[in-house]
């Protein structure tokens, strides 16, 4: 358990759900492999499994970690924290591609119900990570 505030020399990453190259590039051909559609972090204490959203990071001695959104905020540095446009865009496009897999809502479901429900996602997703 992280006791104190990371050092500014550690690099970040947000996992947002989907296979994005650049991520998969920065983690290496070692760093990773995916079971199903879940990304798995090789890291020296064994396998993690990072949720969208969740905060991956690199040590100054290379090895890897991952993060709640929770953990991220109240344990890096401001200058560290990956929320800057960046992974709010991510965590839009991550939600936008699980809508599009999801479809259009059943026959019978209130549009302004499902609406209302898509609209509470999105303001969760450009939201200040919460406690969970």
């Amino acid at each position: 358990m992280l006791q104190h505030t990371v050092p500014a020399d550690v690099d970040t990453r947000i996992w947002n759900g989907t296979p994005d190259p650049a991520l998969l590039a920065w983690l290496g051909e070692d760093g990773y492999h995916f079971d199903g559609t879940q990304l798995v972090v090789h890291t020296t204490d064994g396998d993690l499994y990072p949720e969208p959203g969740w905060t991956i990071v690199r040590w100054p001695d290379t090895d890897l970690s991952v993060m709640s959104p929770r953990a991220a905020v109240k344990r890096l540095a401001p200058g560290v924290r990956a929320t800057d446009a960046q992974s709010d865009m991510q965590r839009v496009t991550a939600l936008r591609d699980r809508w599009v897999h999801a479809g259009p809502p059943p026959l019978g479901t209130s549009i302004s119900r499902w609406w209302d429900k898509r609209l509470v996602e999105l303001n969760t997703a450009l939201a200040e990570p919460k406690e969970h």
